[in-house]
């Protein structure tokens, strides 16, 4: 029988499914597969399956298997197959590699790259292969050392997709970076700024899915990996090629730098962003790229993390570049559990400092005495709201009928039919987070326990205490 299940259409009803059932997880093309748990709010049951940990729907992969089916060994074997045939497809065609571990590249003046296949090439050699392709012909140094230069961003939004920060956003990274005496760094999923990291004298280290970076760099400072499942493509090397980045440096040198797909589940992310502190040893210093509307969720599953002000722009992307949409301001963030007064923001791009929250805000963020802190999330003015208890957008009022603050023009009708309950029950007195059907947050992720926690660096646990009333105050808008 045909399941016609789709990840992207029950996306509002779909989570991370128990970790205790997917240590040996059947294998698709792109991987180990993730348990995800689907919740049937007509029936209050729910149903656990495998699916893809790259793409979040079922055209970019058609791989789905209900945890509580059989799955004979001889069924997960052809599956690993065509897995191996998949990967191996991926990387047959690459007759020239740039690594410097490899003793035979050639001349750079010698290569040249076809933009339709992404592949680079010797160009006296298969030139007749590609020359009815768009092509550039003899790459230079400086392409061949920044391959986002030549290579397509992929776009899949529901799977894979790459947008690049802007210049001015890494500025900012390599200035701090600088100023806080970070010399290496692991980009997870930020190819650009592995690529900067050469000029401003840090070594890197790039952790990202992308197969084509294979061509231009080799396994001393490039890995394939998925962060959603902390998987190594390569299972021999890829974990020993990170490791002896990491054993290079003291621990509190390294920063890592995490840019994942904003529909990705965050609970996911955690487990391979856990694997990569694990072998580190300790949760390091971390940035986190992500919406501030999804802040309660990033600190549900980070809960070391704190919001920055700052502004994250893309260089490629339609809505948050510079410019913004419709003129409004980017809506992604740093997150980070970097103590916030250490984080310098550039006054010249319209950041201030606030001497009561001691930390750097957006010049429009205005510190609210009653909830003791700067309260504005999207970079403008916020107000206080003496019947919600809160600070709110100014163009929002507040409505009797509706008992919160709503825009100016809302209809009130159109909100009480929009209003939703508990996706798990149907309930409307609580949310999915503290539904009593619910199976337990500590028991799905018993098996996720850090191994480090006893190890972790005195200044988180003293940035944790001294800022709590600004986490307490924060969370409330």
């Amino acid at each position: 029988m045909r399941i016609k299940l789709s990840l992207q259409n029950m996306a509002a009803r779909v989570e991370l499914g128990d970790l205790a059932v997917s240590d040996s997880p059947p294998y698709c093309i792109h991987g180990p597969t993730l348990v995800f748990r689907r919740y049937y709010q007509e029936k209050h049951t729910s149903r656990q399956f495998y699916a893809c940990a790259v793409h979040r729907n079922r055209k970019g992969c058609q791989f789905f298997h209900y945890t509580d089916q059989p799955l004979s060994g001889e069924k997960r074997e052809h599956y690993m197959s065509l897995y191996r045939e998949y990967q191996a497809s991926l990387t047959q065609s690459h007759t020239v590699s740039l690594s410097s571990s490899s003793s035979a590249a050639p001349p750079i003046n010698s290569i040249s790259f076809c933009i339709e296949c992404s592949l680079l090439y010797a160009t006296d050699k298969d030139g007749h292969i590609h020359n009815k392709h768009s092509h550039r012909e003899r790459i230079t140094k400086e392409e061949a050392q920044q391959p986002t230069l030549l290579l397509y961003p992929a776009s899949d939004n529901k799977g894979q997709a790459q947008y690049f920060f802007s210049d001015k956003t890494h500025s900012f990274i390599l200035s701090e970076m600088k100023r806080l005496n970070f010399s290496h760094a692991i980009c997870l999923g930020t190819p650009k700024i592995f690529e900067a990291l050469a000029g401003a004298g840090i070594k890197g280290f790039l952790l990202d899915i992308d197969h084509r970076f294979h061509q231009f760099y080799g396994g001393e400072v490039f890995q394939r990996f998925n962060m959603f499942n902390g998987f190594f493509y390569d299972e021999g090397k890829g974990k020993e090629s990170l490791m002896r980045f990491i054993e290079s440096v003291p621990q509190d040198r390294i920063l890592l730098i995490i840019d994942p797909p904003f529909g990705g589940l965050l609970n996911a992310l955690r487990t391979g962003v856990d694997i990569i502190w694990n072998l580190i040893g300790t949760e390091c210093s971390t940035l986190l790229v992500f919406p501030y509307f999804n802040e309660v969720h990033v600190t549900e599953s980070f809960p070391t993390f704190l919001m920055l002000d700052y502004q994250v722009t893309y260089g490629n992307h339609r809505y948050y570049g510079d410019n913004g949409k419709k003129g409004k301001p980017s809506p992604v963030r740093f997150f980070t559990n970097i103590p916030l007064p250490g984080l310098v923001l550039p006054t010249d791009e319209g950041y201030k400092y606030c001497s009561v929250c001691n930390r750097y805000v957006s010049s429009l963020n205005e510190h609210c005495s009653i909830c003791d802190c700067c309260t504005s999330k999207d970079g403008r003015s916020y107000k206080h709201c003496h019947q919600c208890g809160t600070c709110v957008k100014e163009t929002h009022d507040h409505c009797l009928t509706c008992k919160s603050c709503q825009p100016s023009q809302h209809d009130c009708q159109q909100k009480s039919m929009r209003k939703s309950g508990c996706f798990v029950c149907g309930a409307f007195d609580h949310k999915k987070q503290h539904c009593p059907s619910r199976p337990s947050r500590h028991l799905r992720n018993d098996k996720r326990k850090m191994s480090f926690v006893s190890k972790r660096k005195p200044v988180l646990r003293k940035r944790l205490k001294s800022k709590s009333n600004i986490s307490s105050s924060t969370s409330k808008t």
